[in-house]
């Protein structure tokens, strides 16, 4: 009878339960990956959002009057939830006329500040 046990091949329970403990191990380390990457994914998909209300909201300044370029509170976007822009107007220089104008855009712990330098044409 036990010639009968001896040659059956398979595998003994500590290689069965050795195999498993290396799987969760690596199961474990997929799940961590995999939950960074959707959350870098989605702070970048903000930080993109945020720039780019930065940058339309400059546009928006470049197309003003001179004198009609100033400084405005912290407001929130109308269309997006959780964002917020102020915009800081700092007189540069008078010859030439020059204004550097900074739009930040705030949302939940972070806020992306876009800086630009206008000048006056036409004077």
């Amino acid at each position: 009878m036990t010639t009968y046990f001896k040659s059956q091949s398979g595998f003994t329970l500590i290689e069965v339960l050795v195999s498993i403990s290396i799987l969760m191990i690596i199961g474990a380390f997929l799940f961590d990956s995999l939950n960074f990457t959707v959350h870098t994914n989605a702070t970048s998909k903000e930080m993109t959002i945020a720039s780019n209300l930065a940058h339309e909201e400059l546009e928006r300044i470049k197309s003003l009057p001179w004198d009609q370029i100033t400084s405005s509170d912290q407001s929130p976007v109308n269309g997006y939830t959780g964002y917020e822009r102020k915009v800081d107007v700092i007189n540069h220089s008078t010859n030439p006329p020059l204004k550097r104008v900074t739009v930040t855009v705030y949302w939940q712990n972070w806020d992306i500040p876009v800086t630009t330098l206008l000048a006056q044409y036409g004077r």
